[in-house]
């Protein structure tokens, strides 16, 4: 037995043509977010490996410590995008 559909209108046809460019711009801005993210971690992985403690993270300013994960995660951050942008 085989079964036909029935054919699909413009209006139906061009609905399903704007859904399925739309559920792919999401799809990529979520692959894009998340590979974002890993890089992000990555840096601060590394800022904290840097600072040399136990826990990895010390506050700016502190009597014992002179080392912050945040900004030195930020100067990795932005010299690997430097890196990549030119």
């Amino acid at each position: 037995m085989v079964m036909k559909t029935p054919p699909i209108s413009a209006d139906v046809a061009a609905r399903m043509a704007a859904e399925n460019v739309r559920q792919f711009s999401g799809d990529a801005k979520a692959k894009e977010s998340q590979q974002d993210t890993i890089v992000r971690m990555w840096c601060i992985e590394q800022a904290a490996a840097v600072c040399g403690t136990e826990l990895g993270i010390m506050w700016h300013g502190s009597d014992q410590h002179k080392c912050a994960v945040v900004p030195i995660a930020e100067e990795i951050l932005m010299f690997i995008t430097a890196k990549n942008n030119e």
